[in-house]
């Protein structure tokens, strides 16, 4: 700007100076003016440049919280892996504040077991130079191990040759991917368990997958047939081959009837049905075709056709029911169908309609599909339908149907199979799934809570080695003691429940556990309700956990006094015999066959409806009002039962009140109640390194072994309790370590420690009782296992046996 002043300023001085020439004067104005004009573009300039400096900073603030807040987490690392750069989610995800992460390798927050992985996953970007992808295990700061994805490139930049990585979170699809590997196993036992051939096949026509059944109908082994032109297994290829393109064009084909040659020449007619199946994108991949053996129902047909009391005779003696149906009424019926819809005489349903024997939610839906095969118009060939038998019970019906003529008029000839019990099954399949799955969690809260527990349990023992017994303060800590093992029992009810505790159990009398059940049950039920018992206590010894039991018997009561709050009533718990036979077993898999005690509890309440049974043992589900039930009491006796090799059973009717049977194995012995032991507690002065990654519990316990006597080392690192021991091997003459810490486990220091030191004695503890298999801890050289929940005695009494070994 000061240049066009100077000059506009020297012009002006020109034109004072020179006379008034109109020509000269002319000349000064255009050049004041061009001046003023490049004044104004200079302006423009200065703007345009201040606004595109403002954009510039908008645009790196921008960029800096997409950085930071970007749903994935980024690094920036030297060839070596250190940590040059991280946002913000990558601190998240690691638990670290991103300052601490500057310069630290990033090895240090890989699971060990992935060390390898991380190594060749840079050697590759160094040699490449390319994107390279991988998977690791991270281990975020007290928490977990999770899966990530690391996409990393690497680049040049000012600070040399380092490689850009984008983390990203991939636990959930982890998941995913083992419950799919799951369910295709569950899927492959279904496919090779059909009694129909299965195949898939290529958009080529090649066979890429068979079941057994195919290689039965065949006569071909699986090896021969991969590979093989699926239509060469046919009496007519082409009509099989137009089958297959039929598919492609209509995405699916159902009743195509086809013939299948075996090996050895004769022939099988089968009902080819097949779809489409597609990848991710939808493009079709492939056909997936099952082929159901029509033999019976072809020569049903031929019999039929030649002659009618022929056809009654082969169908007389079918398995299956079958019925010939004429617009909407049986015109004829097997005795078979008759026995599955409950009638003594098939004259009972010829001559009715069909709405005899089909439950009305289906109604509409069988008589339409009967309306349009009888037209000839498409529709499924085999499909399920809900029945109803004469009494009103419900079945669940399969049908296989097809058009045909009788006396020159379409019918319909069907085949229903009765499967209200594979219903069954797979109902019971899908209970036990969900059982397992909240199983899972409820052991994983226990996990914590026990570690919890231990702190107290111990710390208040030893305030009372400090308090005198006449001192009101002891009593007060015995109620706390108290309380503390009443917790360890629920979580150790809660491990029972997520099957990862093995119980204690001993010979009882459940007839004992009743009654002592029901001293503290009358103190808390309603002067409405009355408790009464039939205990026929002479078989009634189990194999048991007594405080699991004492849990399922007040669970019951409860759940039966809830039933009767209102109007009161009587609880009647009895105790009898009940021996199963392999049929019996059979029928209930929940079962062995032998003696069982059955354990019943009924009452006189509102009752259930059937869909309210089916939902009682599942976790949280309830019929009480908000706030007066959790809705786990009848899961966690269903758990309790099945860990004791058990099962519960309930007979409900609305109105009419509940009966809930629980069936235990029966035991023959009876171990003698527990006596208050009152010997002296051992010690010794010994030196024992102590190892947990709890600080309350390295507290808790150094003072409990110092109290005893011993000498104690603690730490809660397994990496220095190595660098000790390494350092003076001789000095110590016990470890006791935790199982479960973070870089080290247990089993994996106790292996480096026999090797420093073979022989060393160690004895392994946890707060998760995990099913850690004995064999293993035999060959590591472990000496014993205990619980961390375990009082001073049990544990004092441990290390002395250990000791002596």
């Amino acid at each position: 700007m000061k240049k066009p002043q100077r000059l506009r300023k020297q012009a002006e001085g020109l034109l004072a100076d020179q006379p008034q020439d109109t020509d000269r004067n002319l000349t000064l104005e255009e050049t004041l003016h061009e001046l003023r004009v490049h004044q104004i573009e200079l302006e423009m300039q200065n703007e345009e440049l201040r606004r595109a400096q403002q954009a510039i900073e908008e645009s790196r603030t921008s960029y800096a919280n997409l950085y930071d807040f970007s749903p994935v987490g980024y690094l920036t690392l030297d060839k070596s892996g250190l940590i040059l750069k991280a946002n913000l989610t990558m601190s998240g995800m690691l638990g670290v504040e991103r300052s601490l992460l500057i310069k630290k390798p990033f090895s240090n927050f890989i699971n060990p077991a992935f060390h390898d992985v991380f190594r060749e996953h840079r050697r590759q970007l160094l040699k490449s130079q390319k994107k390279h992808t991988c998977e690791l295990m991270l281990e975020k700061n007290s928490a977990k191990p999770f899966f990530v994805s690391l996409e990393s490139l690497p680049v040049e930049t000012g600070d040399g040759h380092n490689i850009l990585s984008v983390v990203s979170d991939i636990g959930l699809r982890k998941r995913a991917e083992d419950a799919l590997r799951n369910m295709s196993a569950y899927n492959r036992n279904l496919i090779e368990t059909s009694p129909d051939p299965l195949i898939t096949i290529d958009p080529e026509g090649r066979i890429s997958d068979v079941n057994i059944a195919t290689e039965r109908v065949t006569g071909c082994s699986r090896d021969i047939i991969m590979g093989t032109d699926f239509s060469d297994y046919f009496t007519d290829p082409e009509k099989a081959r137009a089958a297959y393109q039929l598919v492609f064009k209509e995405g699916f084909v159902q009743g195509y009837e086809l013939e299948i040659r075996h090996t050895d020449g004769h022939v099988t007619p089968v009902l080819y049905n097949a779809s489409v199946y597609k990848d991710e994108t939808g493009k079709v991949i492939g056909v997936f075709a099952a082929a159901r053996d029509i033999s019976e129902r072809k020569r049903a047909e031929r019999a039929l056709a030649e002659s009618e009391e022929r056809y009654r005779t082969a169908i007389e003696s079918a398995v299956d029911g079958v019925t010939l149906v004429k617009g909407e009424q049986h015109i004829y019926v097997n005795r078979r169908l008759a026995e599955i819809f409950g009638h003594d005489d098939p004259n009972e349903i010829i001559g009715k309609p069909l709405t005899l024997t089909v439950h009305p939610d289906d109604v509409e839906r069988v008589l339409e599909i009967n309306r349009m095969r009888q037209k000839g118009e498409p529709v499924p060939s085999r499909y399920e339908f809900k029945g109803i038998k004469k009494d009103g019970t419900p079945r669940f019906i399969e049908v296989s149907a097809t058009r045909t003529h009788y006396r020159g008029e379409p019918v319909s000839l069907a085949y229903l199979r009765d499967i209200t019990e594979f219903k069954s099954l797979e109902e019971r399949l899908r209970q036990t799934q969900k059982m397992e799955a909240i199983g899972t969690l409820a052991g994983g809260i226990a996990h914590d809570f026990n570690n919890i527990l231990a702190g107290i349990i111990g710390f208040t023992e030893l305030a009372m080695d400090d308090v005198p017994r006449d001192n009101a303060a002891y009593h007060h800590m015995e109620r706390v003691l108290m309380g503390g093992y009443r917790g360890r029992d629920l979580v150790r009810q809660i491990l029972a429940f997520s099957r990862q505790s093995d119980n204690e159990k001993k010979s009882i009398a459940l007839s004992h556990v009743v009654e002592e059940a029901l001293k503290l049950l009358r103190s808390v039920l309603p002067a409405t309700i009355e408790t009464k018992t039939r205990l026929h206590g002479t078989r009634d010894k189990i194999l048991a956990d007594p405080v699991q039991m004492h849990q399922v018997v007040f669970n019951l009561c409860s759940n039966a006094a809830h039933a009767m709050k209102d109007t009161g009533g009587v609880i009647e718990i009895t105790i009898g015999d009940q021996d199963f036979s392999e049929l019996e077993a059979i029928r209930n898999p929940d079962l062995s066959p032998g003696a069982f005690v059955r354990l019943s509890v009924s009452d006189q309440g509102c009752g259930m409806t059937p869909d309210v049974i089916n939902k009682i043992f599942d976790p949280f589900f309830t019929t009480k009002a908000s706030g007066e039930g959790t809705g786990m009491g009848l899961s966690v006796v269903h758990g309790i039962v099945k860990s004791h090799g058990g099962c519960i059973s309930v007979n409900s009717e609305p109105g009419k009140g509940s009966a809930f049977h629980v069936y235990l194995p029966r035991s023959e012995a009876v171990a003698p109640p527990d006596a208050e032991d009152q010997r002296q507690i051992p010690g010794g002065h010994e030196c024992i390194l102590f190892v947990d990654d709890e600080e309350l519990l390295v507290e808790l316990n150094s003072q409990r072994l110092e109290g005893l006597g011993y000498s104690v080392v603690a730490t809660t690192s397994s990496a220095d309790a190595l660098k000790a021991f390494a350092a003076e091997p001789d000095r110590f003459d016990l470890v006791i370590t935790d199982y479960t810490m973070p870089h080290m486990t247990g089993i994996d220091l106790a292996r480096k420690l026999l090797k420093i030191r073979p022989g060393i004695p160690i004895i392994l503890s946890s707060g998760f009782n995990e099913k850690i298999e004995q064999e293993m801890i035999e060959q590591t050289g472990i000496k014993a296992f205990i619980a961390k929940t375990v009082g001073k005695r049990n544990l004092a009494e441990l290390i002395r046996q250990v000791l002596k070994k």
